[in-house]
Order: structure tokens, then sequence, then C-alpha cells
């Protein structure tokens, strides 16, 4: 019950804030994240990622990527507006609860042309750590 309570309230603030990304922590702070794309989630992995240790995360956007990359901070359960399928599955092979509000067979990227490049790279991984070596600290 607490799970759920903490991703209603990361819901809520995404879209009260209209942020990025919103995150409710363990202790039930709330951080509210700017940015685009995969930046505020890595930015936070690289400044403070205590704070999604057992943390709600609720963001516009879940990719297989910025699902990889929050199960790395240990986050206990992910919201996204828009969710990807490989990021639904990443998800669930990784005990992380996961809803969503629109499911997409996979990102596009900005201009609709093709696959998100970060979707498309993430494809490739098969690990959170290795989507952090990619992603943070950007090497395979």
């Amino acid at each position: 019950m607490v799970c759920k309570r903490m991703i209603e309230n990361a819901k809520r603030l995404l879209h009260r804030e209209d942020c990025s990304c919103a995150v409710v922590s363990a202790d039930g702070a709330e951080l509210i994240l700017n940015g685009q794309g995969l930046a505020p989630v890595i930015d936070l992995l690289r400044e403070n990622p205590e704070l999604l240790r057992g943390a709600a995360a609720a963001d516009k956007v879940i990719g297989r990527a910025a699902a990889m990359l929050l199960a790395y901070g240990g986050v206990s359960s992910i919201w996204g507006d828009i969710m990807s399928r490989p990021a639904l599955d990443f998800l669930r092979e990784s005990n992380i609860e996961a809803s969503y509000g629109t499911l997409v067979p996979v990102l596009m990227n900005r201009v609709g042309s093709g696959q998100c490049p970060m979707e498309a790279k993430a494809a490739a991984l098969d690990s959170a750590e290795e989507a952090y070596r990619a992603f943070v600290l950007g090497s395979n």
C-alpha cells in the first residue's frame, strides 16, 4: 500500500508541476526534475543517487533506457505517461512495479522518423549496470 501511495503522489507531482520527472523518496521527500530525455535521471544518479533507493518515480516518457537507469538507482515503482513495451518488459523482469497511461511498441525519435536512439542503444544492453556504464559513465 505504501508503494501505491508513493507512485500516486509522484504522478500528482509530475502533472501539478508540469515537470519532466517527479520522484517521491522512501522517506516522503518530493523531488522535481526538469530536462530533456535521460538528462534528469542521469544528473540525479550522478549527484544524489541515494534519493532513488526505494523511491517512486513518475516521468512523462519511460523508455527502456530510463527504466534501466531508474532500476539501477533502486526505485520501487515507476509510472510513465507514455511507456514503451521494452521498458515495461524490463521493469517486470526486474520486479519493479510499473504502470502507465499509454503503452507504445517503441519510443520514436523527436522528429518521428525512426526509433529513439537511446531506446535503440538500451535494446542492446542486458542489465541496469550496463545501462549505468553506457549512459552515466559513458562507456560500455
